[in-house]
């Protein structure tokens, strides 16, 4: 038997077998993306275009890039706002939806950080790509700087290191994941309230050894990648923007090792704040040292990261290394786009002039920028651009000594003992859920009753629109691959996925992963 959806186009074939519930799940399916004409109450009509429990607004315009649009979106259930991105693949040139796209959804899955950008939902339609994410009110960081500019004014020292270190701390936390941005830049640092976020990461890659990334519960891997995009219409949730669960086990993964909060605390604690440099010094090459040392040791050339050979990003942002066209390592490269962006907070204009790259990279290897700062800026904010924008990539700085150099010290020993008490209290919060989990347990043992009442118990979200529309694409999914809902799997979800199957005995669940 043969149903044909002629709003979606999607034809799918069924057998004599299969019964009416399964015909409904995957009616459900092919009306994803669907458009809605509504009147209002002066009679004038519109149409909505309704994405999976999503309202997008394409006439709400928040970006442009190359193979896409960033839009206005509403989710439907509790009216939050996100940022939609979309994007018709059949627009895109091939290199870009077989080697970037992929590589995009995968990363973005990854991430989960209060400095880079947050994705909850991938919606694929035929060739519409429909990507929701964190909307950032304030738009992004050039349009903000080119406010202050139009109105006369410069951002003050104490705002440029305050927004500076949200960006490194960014930045430290994708190269921590072995993942290079590639095209850090002001147009993709976007501001919500007075919190930046790493956006844009169509051009960012994996510079680590690829063994390592392994799925884990936070995230989606890339079999559940390459699954949805094998589908003609596919929807796939890597985050839940109201899991609770997911931001504490993030938080404590984060707290643990020599990179946690507490432990870099200490290191700073140890380290005597230099005097400021002489200003005669820098036309030398000589900085103020993170470590405590003038001269800093040659960075070894590091055999486990992978190098980069494409051009990414912007030539005004671009390390001399990619400008000239040679193999580089990614992350230092970041680097050099952070100096940039910090030179720019500090003067409010480009250090380089893009026109001729060739001059350009003249320019940049003799540091022709620093005659424009010396006697203007700080001394020690100019050693920290010094250090950042250095032609040398063994001399260069990485995220970490950057975070500790002299400058930035005072505001990130404020930041450590921030986290130091989210940690704390995300520790609080496990030994609630454990609480909870051993409570759980006793009484299961004592009264077996218990828990068969519980294995007939609706999912306590049952009753929300939002998760209930969750729940039938999930039926949709499984019907359609022949994957059973009762592995509590499937290739389109992963363990904190908001499906039904997935949040039974939540905090059983959590605690045991804890």
């Amino acid at each position: 038997m043969a149903r044909n959806d002629t709003d979606s186009g999607v034809s799918t074939n069924l057998g004599d077998d299969e019964d009416d519930d399964q015909m409904s799940e995957i009616a459900s399916l092919a009306g994803l993306v669907r458009h809605v004409r509504e009147t209002d109450n002066m009679g004038v009509s519109r149409t909505k275009l309704l994405v999976s429990f999503y309202e997008v607004h394409m006439n709400r315009l928040l970006g442009k890039g190359s193979y896409g649009k960033v839009c206005l979106a509403k989710n439907q259930s509790n009216g939050k706002t996100f940022a939609c991105k979309v994007m018709d693949i059949e627009q895109a040139p091939v290199n870009f939806v077989e080697r970037f796209l992929p590589r995009e959804l995968e990363i973005l899955s990854r991430l989960h950080h209060p400095n880079v950008i947050r994705v909850y939902t991938y919606v694929k339609h035929h060739s519409m790509y429909y990507i929701f994410m964190d909307h950032c009110a304030n738009g992004d960081l050039l349009r903000y700087l080119q406010r202050k500019g139009q109105s006369g004014e410069k951002l003050r020292e104490d705002e440029s290191r305050e927004k500076f270190i949200q960006i490194l701390m960014g930045v430290k936390y994708l190269h921590h994941k072995q993942i290079a941005h590639r095209d850090l830049k002001c147009e993709n640092i976007l501001i919500d309230g007075t919190t930046l976020k790493l956006a844009d990461f169509g051009f960012a890659r994996f510079c680590g050894d690829i063994s390592v990334r392994r799925k884990s519960s936070s995230h989606v891997g890339r079999s559940d990648i390459e699954s949805f995009r094998a589908r003609d219409i596919a929807v796939l949730h890597p985050s839940d923007p109201d899991d609770e669960e997911l931001a504490i086990r993030e938080t404590r993964r984060r707290s643990r090792g020599r990179h946690s909060a507490s432990a870099i605390l200490a290191r700073l604690s140890e380290m005597p704040l230099e005097d400021e440099p002489n200003p005669a010094d820098l036309s030398a090459g000589a900085r103020a040292s993170s470590s405590g040392t003038r001269k800093r040791r040659r960075r070894t050339s590091n055999s486990s990261t992978m190098k980069s050979t494409s051009f990414c990003g912007s030539v005004a942002y671009a390390s001399p290394e990619v400008v000239a066209g040679e193999e580089y390592d990614p992350k230092i490269s970041d680097i050099w786009s952070c100096g940039v962006i910090l030179y720019i907070l500090m003067m409010g204009k480009m250090p380089f002039d893009d026109t001729h790259p060739r001059k350009m990279l003249r320019r940049q290897r003799a540091k022709r920028y620093l005659e424009k700062i010396r006697n203007i800026l700080p001394d020690l904010s100019i050693a920290l651009i010094e250090a950042l924008m250095e032609p040398s990539t063994t001399q260069r700085l990485t995220v970490d000594e950057a975070l500790l150099h002299g400058w930035l010290r005072p505001i990130y020993k404020k930041k450590l003992k921030q986290l130091i008490a989210v940690e704390r209290s995300a520790t609080h919060s496990v030994g609630t859920i454990r609480a909870m989990h051993s409570k759980s347990s006793r009484v299961s043992v004592n009264n077996p009753l218990d828990s068969a009442a519980a294995a007939v118990l609706p999912p306590k979200h049952a009753e929300s629109p939002k998760h209930a529309a969750q729940d039938s694409q999930h039926s949709v999914f499984s019907a359609q691959s022949g994957v059973s809902d009762r592995s509590g799997h499937s290739y389109i979800s992963s363990e904190r996925s908001v499906y039904a199957e997935e949040s039974r005995n939540r905090e059983m669940r959590a605690s045991r992963r804890i």
